[in-house]
């Protein structure tokens, strides 16, 4: 242990960082292994299919700052442009789409806009295509001629976007809305007047107060 109290210092804050960043990684591999992200096969399978196996990183970023530390951690593939690909970017909204729900909101007293957000998106998402990653030693699954062959979509593969969008799209139509002609972002539901736009995993709804809780 260091004698210098500074060091000491320093070596203690590295060493509290260490703890928060590993915590956050275990909070990061539990959504994994519960949206059951991938499944586990072994190396020599996906050589012997001709899958290709993408390498994968640790995002590790605090949220907070050195005083409130928020640390989070994100499990990423390095999904390199190896060539083009049809339909790799999901649709933006245009301006005026939202300004015309705070319109209606502005408008009418009766009703609200309500903004929230997917957390780890893109696990919701089914992988549209056979991609193996390698998988992290944090992880359950790891282990020597071990990797993981995508259920679901996984940040940094070149799809997972458009995946996720797909998936947004199913679950609106299934759930009684109608998806805009004038562009795919924005989605209505005329029975419960229900207006949402959509921006990545972000959505903004425009609804009748009266109307039943968004969680129905």
């Amino acid at each position: 242990t260091p004698q210098n109290p500074m060091l000491r210092s320093l070596v203690g804050s590295e060493m509290c960082i260490r703890d928060r960043v590993k915590k956050a990684r275990a909070v990061e591999m539990d959504h994994v292994a519960k949206k059951e992200v991938w499944t586990p096969i072994t190396r020599a399978t996906a050589q012997a299919n001709g899958w290709k196996v993408v390498p994968t990183r640790w995002i590790d970023v605090n949220k907070g700052d050195k005083q409130n530390p928020i640390h989070r951690s994100r499990f990423v593939a390095k999904g390199f442009n190896t060539g083009a690909m049809e339909g790799l970017f999901a649709a933006t909204p245009p301006l005026e789409a939202a300004r015309l729900l705070l319109s209606i909101a502005a408008s009418n007293r009766e009703y609200v806009v309500m903004i929230n957000d997917v957390s780890r998106a893109f696990f919701e998402a089914p992988a549209s295509r056979t991609v193996c990653v390698e998988i992290p030693r944090e992880s359950p699954d790891y282990a020597v001629g071990v990797v993981g062959l995508l259920n679901k979509s996984l940040y940094g593969t070149r799809d997972a976007a458009t995946n996720f969008q797909a998936e947004v799209v199913s679950f609106m139509t299934r759930s009684g809305f109608v998806q805009s002609r004038y562009n795919h972002t924005l989605f209505d539901h005329r029975e419960r007047n229900i207006r949402v736009l959509v921006h990545g995993d972000d959505f903004m709804s425009c609804l009748l107060y009266t109307s039943p809780s968004p969680r129905d």
